[in-house]
């Protein structure tokens, strides 16, 4: 189920009275979200970079051939694939080369990714037949968050979202009415745990490496 920016920021709101839009504009939460989402991306990525897959994507032909493909801000391309109008749209694996390796033509779709842009080898006319290119991503997170955007996040991350911004606004609340914030940040580092052992499989892996030494 797709998880609302402005969703979360409500049931942030709900973990305490003082969490009011006077004290935190939702234009200031949302920004916060959009930089935790980012953050937990990265540590997520650190630990298994094949745990987030995100579609880009393309239809042809492009405007200019040349200048190939911008690709969505990202930490990985995981691969892509092409669909073609005469096979019925089945997906085919594009071939990722070296960029040494541009001029060689491997037989079938081939591409190579220099810096933020991905480039299609060949010619146009080599392309003609494809409909679109899909390009699967481990994202980086946009820098902004609308009400209505979806969060990338994978798996269950509405908890360790809440806990964050709770400890965001609960910072802009003054003293006397501010809950307490060292028990608003265990619960952030204890939503933190449980997401990222859902995700990444760490406790599982740390368990399995256990048993195989003993």
């Amino acid at each position: 189920m797709a998880l609302l920016a402005a969703d979360v920021v409500n049931v942030a709101r709900d973990e305490h009275p003082a969490f009011d839009r006077q004290s935190t504009p939702d234009i200031v939460a949302l920004r916060a979200l959009a930089r935790y989402q980012q953050e937990l991306l990265g540590r997520i990525y650190n630990v298994k970079p094949d745990a987030v897959h995100v579609a880009q994507e393309v239809q042809l032909p492009l405007e200019d051939f040349a200048a190939g493909i911008a690709l969505n801000d990202c930490l990985q391309v995981h691969g892509a694939s092409v669909y073609y109008r005469s096979r019925d749209y089945r997906p085919e694996p594009v071939m990722f080369v070296d960029y040494p390796h541009r001029f060689i033509r491997p037989g079938g779709p081939a591409a190579y990714r220099r810096a933020d842009r991905i480039f299609l080898l060949g010619t146009p006319a080599d392309w003609q037949d494809v409909a679109r290119v899909v390009i699967d991503l481990f994202p980086r997170g946009p820098d902004t968050l609308g009400p209505k955007d979806e969060l990338v996040l994978p798996g269950q991350a509405l908890a360790p979202c809440v806990a964050a911004l709770a400890v965001v606004m609960a910072r802009r609340v003054e003293p006397d009415r501010r809950p307490d914030l060292i028990e608003l940040r265990d619960r952030l580092s204890e939503a933190e745990e449980r997401y990222l052992d859902q995700v990444t499989g760490r406790r599982r892996a740390v368990v399995s490496v256990i048993q195989d030494v003993w």
